[in-house]
């Protein structure tokens, strides 16, 4: 529950950051990571253990996609941060799915877990990015 509540405030203290300073793409960005973290809690809270699992995939494939598009599109820098992490969200999920072990919930822990540094490093960079130039949207 702890670790839940963490998350929580981590999310919204990152959102905060983004929404202070981010422009139209970050934060459009950011309504799709709390849609997609909205929907992975209802998907574990109706569904939970492996049927769960497949649906939270699918939504993590979503934003893992709409991070790379972000990626050929702008001139910053935090897309490339987040969608590397999120990579490692991804790839962890698909090789629990194609490689089913003792322990499932370490491999939902060790997707969960790159969230934080994806969203971290997303909000430092928006930062960054509003401080040291006046970048136009995507450019």
């Amino acid at each position: 529950m702890t670790i839940a509540i963490a998350f929580w405030v981590f999310l919204l203290s990152a959102s905060l950051i983004i929404l202070a300073s981010g422009q139209r793409h970050e934060r459009y960005f950011l309504a799709a990571v709390v849609v997609a973290t909205a929907l992975t809690f209802v998907a574990q809270s109706i569904w939970g253990g492996r049927e769960a699992y497949r649906i939270v995939f699918a939504i993590d494939i979503a934003l893992w996609l709409l991070a790379l598009i972000y990626v050929a599109k702008s001139a910053r820098y935090w897309p490339i941060w987040f969608a590397g992490f999120h990579s490692i969200t991804v790839a962890t999920e698909l090789g629990s799915m194609i490689f089913p072990g003792a322990m499932p919930g370490l491999y939902i822990d060790a997707a969960g877990f790159w969230a934080l540094p994806a969203l971290g490093f997303m909000a430092i960079a928006v930062t960054l990015d509003r401080r040291s130039s006046k970048l136009g949207d995507f450019g």
